[in-house]
């Protein structure tokens, strides 16, 4: 922290304790490390049906604004909706 706090006098961000604990957070966040992590099959599947689900969601959102905006704009005449 206090490595940063020297930085600071030249670039100006890093001044104050809070953007050196910032700065110090986007250098933890952005290390790319190893994770030695094993991924099964399951995994697999379950992020392919979360990924059909959010395009399947957004499709449905997208349809279901659609028609209300369309349904704004269609001029309808008459008292029972007739045209």
């Amino acid at each position: 922290m206090k490595f940063l706090l020297a930085i600071g006098a030249k670039l100006p961000f890093l001044r104050d304790e809070r953007g050196a604990a910032v700065a110090a957070g986007c250098v933890a966040f952005f290390y790319a490390a190893s994770a030695h992590a094993y991924i099964d099959p399951g995994s697999g599947g379950a992020l392919i049906t979360a990924i059909l689900g959010a395009i399947g969601a957004v499709g449905y959102t997208f349809r279901k604004y659609y028609y209300k905006i369309k349904q704004l704009f269609n001029k309808r005449g008459g008292k029972n909706g007739q045209k």
